[in-house]
This record gives C-alpha cells, structure tokens and sequence, in this order.
C-alpha cells in the first residue's frame, strides 16, 4: 500500500474508533461549596455510569436547597453520561430514576427521552424476568415525573400485560399495583388486581400462587375492596391447602411472608394451622412471629411468642439460630416485654461470639447490634465488638450500631460508635476505604462535619473517595451545616491528592 493511502486508512481507523465526546463537568452556581465539590470530586470517576449516578445523587441535594439550575445542569449532564454507556440494563436503571429530577428541573424534553428510552428498552428486552425488573422501575419514575410523563405512563403499564411468563408477568402487575396505591390511586389499584389474577392462576408453584394471592388481598383490603380481598385471600389459603408442606427453602420463605400476610387479613387460624406445614423449626419460628406481630391483644401475642421461642429452641443450626432469636428479641421488644427481649438478645450475642465465621458475614451481626442498640444494651454492643473477627468487621458492625443511634436521635453516642469503626478502618487489611465511605456519611448525619472530613482524608480510592464526598456534602448543605472554614478545610483536602 502506498504511503499516502496507509495514511488516509490509518485517519479513517482512528476516527471509527473514537468514542463519543466526553461529557463536560457540569456547570453549578458556587464550585467551592460542598455541593460543587461533590461535582469536582465526581467529575474524576472514569466510570460513566459511576459518575452519572453521583450526579444524580448531587441533583437531590441542589432540589433540596433550591438551586434549580445547578439541579438542571448536573442532572442534564448525568443523563449524557448515563447515554453514553450504551442501551445496558445498568444505564436504563440510571436513566429512569433521573427522569423525576429532570422534570422537576423543567427539563420536560428530557425527562420524556428518558421515559422512552427505558420504555423501549423494556419492550425489546427478550428477557421476562429483566422486563418484569424494570417495568415497576419505569412506572415509579413515570409517577414521580408528573405531566411529562403521562404520555408514556399508559404505554407503561400495556407492557406488562403482555409478559409472556405468566409470574413474571403476575409480579409485575403486583410490584405496579403498590406503586399506584402509594401514589393513591385506588382505582387503578383495583384494575390491576382483576389484571393480575388470572395470571396468578397459571402460575405453576402452589406456594408462588398462594403468596402472590395473598398480595392482592393485601392491596385490595389497603384499597378499601373487603368483598373482594376476602375472595382473594381465599384464593391463597385453598392454595396453601391443596397439598403437602414445602419442599424447598425458596417455598418455605414464601409460606412464612403468606402465613403473616394471612394472620393481618384477620385469618390467624388458618394462619397458625399454616405454621405446622413448615418441616425446618427455623421457619416456623419466623411464621410464629408474623402471627403474633399481627395480633391486636397483647396476651395472646404473647402466648404465640413462647410457641416461637420454644420452636427456635430445636433450630440446630448456628446461623438459623441466631437469627431466629434477634427476631424473637425485636418482637418481645415491641410488644413491652423487656425481660424476655433481653434474654433472647443475650443469647444471640452469646452464640455469635463464639462463631467468628458467621459473625465475618456482617448481616447478622449488624441485626444483632441493632436490637441491642433499640434496647439500649450499649455495653453489650461493646463486648461483642471484641470478639469480632478482624478488624474491617469491627468497623461494619460498629457503624450498624451508630446508624441505630442516629435513628434514635443520640447523636453523641454515635459518634463515639463512629470513632471506634474509624480506627478500625486505619488497621483493617482490606475494604478500609469501603468502610470509610460509610464513616463519613455516619458523621455527616451527627453533623461531625470535622470528623467527616477526616475520614475523607484518609480514603484513597477515587471512586470510594469521590461517594463519600458526595453524600457528606448532600447531607451537610441540605441542613445547613456548612461553614466557609468547612468549605476551606475539605476543599484543601480535596486539592492534596
């Protein structure tokens, strides 16, 4: 090939090769305020999905205080980027929960592109589960949108009706159902159950067809509908009884959310026959609990606790063991009966101690912590932080107990929770960033804005770094708890790296 023609075949390979033109960092009304240091921080992510949701979560902070053009040109920027990244499942998830925030911009234009992108992403999605995922997630952001979206909202809902999987398609009526109830539409409520029934129907496990029933009577009695969420939750029970008890945990978990659902629509003896279906004791505690959490007197709420507790006495096994006894606790709590949380709780404290890997998993530790933390049990949470089994978990289950302080509104207390997780981080061996950026959003809820800063100081990951300083200013400027000297301080820190 001649030289001059290799070149021009080079040019032309290199100009189909370049990618679309990088996304300008957006422009906002004061860059050396938290929020525009969010944008900074943010703008450095190389991740465009990454960096379109640290936008969108800055756009929440500038609608919270009022700065609707820096709302509208991060938000506009977060859009671009989260294009950018192509039609994926992850971008149209980015996308559509930007949409509320660009029409409360008056980006109406753009708020619909986003709609219709995920629309029609949904309806050439060959998979049912992933459009029985995402439809719920477009409905939500076509309600929150308002006006621009009503175009796009019945169009919305038509997709689900033509699921070709009968539970998926029954889930995704369910899933449209709750949200339109939440936005108080009753009347839509009451369309979409008759919808979803038949679909129910042909759903091919008993025990998927009695909880997904029982769903619906669930919305129909929220509704107002009492004739017809009867004839539905007798739908669900004839469904439970037609056979055998469960055979598989996934058929287990779905009898106990049915066996609750059950006792709250005032049939609590079908309810407690349901409980002696289920062959693993850990589950039949759990069933127990929903009855009584549903039982309006104290003494027979009570009477049903003991059976659970005497059920999760036979659990064998450690984790189910555990668990069932901080559900135990947390229902004894809210039913006024401290002596008897205190024992169940002290007994799941005891047990995990002395089991480093089921406490390494950090879910149920932090379960655990909470409960404590509810029954004001501090000292308990401190001697269980002692066994943890590294320090990364000592951190985790420490900033479980303050997110539990927060709650409560002792703010003191936890920062002194926050602290102990902060010098874990600086002697954990791995995930100390990870655990950080938690920190930081613990210290930006007390208001330790110093402390906050600090922490950020010490991360070193961009991405990590770039979230942490993200939801330390949203929470920190949505509440007034910014100074210039703060501004100052974490502005120098932010320019060091």
């Amino acid at each position: 090939m001649k030289p001059l023609l290799l070149a021009a075949f080079c040019l032309l390979l290199l100009s189909s090769c370049r990618s679309t033109p990088p996304v300008p960092r957006p422009a906002v009304a004061d860059e050396s305020a938290f929020l525009g240091l969010a944008v900074v921080e943010a703008s450095r992510v190389p991740d465009e999905l990454a960096r379109a949701d640290l936008y969108r979560q800055i756009t929440l902070g500038y609608q919270a205080i009022g700065d609707e053009a820096s709302m509208r040109s991060v938000a506009e920027a977060g859009l671009q980027l989260a294009r950018a990244a192509g039609q994926t499942e992850e971008s149209i998830r980015v996308r559509l929960a930007l949409a509320p925030l660009l029409a409360a911009a008056g980006e109406d234009t753009s708020a619909r592109d986003a709609l219709e992108a995920g629309l029609q992403f949904v309806a050439s999605a060959p998979d049912p589960g992933v459009r029985a995922a995402l439809l719920p997630l477009l409905i939500q952001s076509a309600l929150r949108s308002d006006e621009p979206a009503r175009p796009i909202l019945r169009r919305g809902v038509d997709e689900a009706y033509v699921i070709e999987d009968p539970e998926y398609r029954a889930e995704a009526l369910i899933r449209i159902a709750e949200l339109y109830q939440s936005a108080e539409a009753l009347l839509s409520v009451t369309g979409f159950i008759h919808q979803a029934s038949p679909a129910v129907r042909s759903v091919g496990n008993r025990f998927t067809r009695a909880h997904q029933f029982a769903r619906l009577a669930d919305l129909a009695e929220r509704s107002g509908e009492a004739l017809l969420a009867r004839r539905l939750l007798s739908s669900a029970i004839e469904e439970v009884d037609e056979g055998p008890g469960p055979t598989s945990e996934d058929e287990s978990e779905r009898l106990v959310t049915t066996i609750a659902l059950v006792a709250r629509l005032g049939r609590s003896e079908d309810a407690l026959r349901f409980v002696g279906l289920l062959p693993q004791p850990h589950f039949a505690a759990r069933a127990m609990i929903g009855v009584a959490e549903a039982t309006p007197i104290r003494a027979t709420r009570l009477d049903h606790l003991q059976r659970a507790s005497e059920l999760a006495q036979r659990v064998e096994e450690t984790r189910h063991f555990v668990d069932a006894h901080i559900r135990l606790a947390d229902a004894y709590y809210r039913t006024a009966a401290p002596q008897r949380a205190r024992e169940r709780i002290e007994r799941a404290a005891q047990v995990l101690a002395s089991a480093p890997d089921l406490y390494a998993g950090i879910e149920l530790p932090g379960r655990l912590v909470q409960v404590l933390v509810m029954m004001d049990r501090l000292q308990s949470v401190r001697e269980l932080l002692l066994h943890a089994p590294d320090e990364y978990v000592r951190g985790a289950v420490s900033v479980r107990a303050a997110e539990q302080l927060i709650a409560d509104g002792r703010l003191g207390l936890a920062d002194d929770f926050l602290t102990i997780a902060l010098i874990a981080s600086d002697e954990a061996t791995y995930l100390a960033d990870a655990l950080r950026r938690a920190i930081v959003a613990g210290f930006a809820r007390t208001g330790s804005i110093r402390l906050a800063i600090r922490t950020v100081e010490r991360i070193t990951e961009t991405l990590l770094r770039a979230e942490a300083v993200t939801v330390l200013a949203v929470v920190a400027e949505t509440t007034g708890a910014v100074t210039p000297i703060y501004r100052a301080d974490l502005a120098s820190v932010l320019a060091s790296r």
